[in-house]
């Protein structure tokens, strides 16, 4: 988060540029210039609500919480598509949703990555032909979910390994316990024999 809070401004200035050089009439320029920053703000505050929450073992995630990560990311990542300061939290929306590797999310955030994308490909004064666009869009969302299944096939593994060393800690302390009594009970029996 601090990263892309400081990579911001700089994200901002350099879509002001292409919004210059677009050629948009005046009033819809003013109107996305200054929208530009709010929705880039609003999209960074918005993004900690999608993030992936690390749970302790055994808890599940709330389905509410997990359907508003849902909504929230598809809009963060549609403000993308609007606002060029944006992009960076829309790019962390969709990793992040598709590492919850559930295909109706991926699926949602690839779809909501295309249109964003789609949004600027229609906007005035794009010159690029329709099948690169396309093509461009394909294999950026590709690699954007790959990251995120990859990043979520991570989570998952650490999560494993924890709880197996957690159940193998677990074991070893039952088994010292049970040699602990046993010793106890050995030595009561010796003195129970003495006397």
């Amino acid at each position: 988060m601090v990263t892309l809070s400081i990579l911001m401004p700089v994200v901002l200035f350099v879509s002001w540029g292409v919004h210059l050089d677009a050629g948009f009439p005046e009033p819809a320029n003013t109107v996305l210039m200054l929208l530009n920053p709010l929705l880039g703000v609003l999209a960074l505050v918005l993004l900690p609500r999608v993030l992936n929450r690390e749970t302790q073992p055994g808890e599940e995630q709330d389905p509410r919480w997990e359907r508003r990560a849902l909504i929230t990311g598809a809009v963060v990542v549609l403000f993308s598509g609007i606002a060029g300061s944006a992009l960076l939290p829309g790019i962390a929306a969709v990793v992040s949703l598709a590492g919850r590797r559930r295909p109706a999310w991926v699926a949602a955030a690839a779809l909501s990555f295309a249109a964003a994308v789609a949004m600027n490909f229609f906007s005035p004064g794009e010159t690029i032909p329709w099948y690169e666009a396309l093509i461009a869009t394909v294999l950026l969302a590709a690699v954007l979910v790959l990251i995120g299944l990859y990043r979520g096939g991570r989570r998952a593994l650490l999560r494993s390994l924890r709880q197996e060393a957690d159940a193998a800690h677990r074991g070893q302390e039952a088994r010292e316990a049970q040699a602990r009594q046993e010793e106890r009970t050995e030595i009561a029996r010796e003195m129970h024999d003495t006397v």
